[in-house]
């Protein structure tokens, strides 16, 4: 049997962050990322929406589109969400 190496976090160049909404885009709070082997497509934004207003683990149950918002993540957030990370294996679902 053949195992695929899986991607470590810090092999991520894209993402989407769930952000709190906010009238200047410098004060918004990143509150959960997310990383993508390929640039998220809207369907990508709405499964994370979903599953972010759904499970209770992430304490963001009610607020998805209310106060908080999923956005594709620039470049610079990507490096900076996943540099101070352990490389450590993930899982894809």
């Amino acid at each position: 049997m053949i195992h695929e190496e899986l991607p470590k976090l810090t092999d991520f160049p894209y993402g989407l962050i769930a952000i709190t909404a906010s009238k200047t885009p410098k004060m918004a709070s990143i509150l959960h990322f997310c990383g993508y082997m390929h640039p998220p497509t809207e369907e990508d934004i709405k499964t994370l929406e979903l599953e972010l207003d759904i499970d209770e683990e992430f304490g963001l149950v009610g607020r998805i589109n209310k106060d908080v918002f999923v956005v594709v993540a620039p470049k610079d957030i990507v490096e900076r969400c996943t540099a101070n990370v352990e490389n450590h294996a993930v899982k894809i679902h």
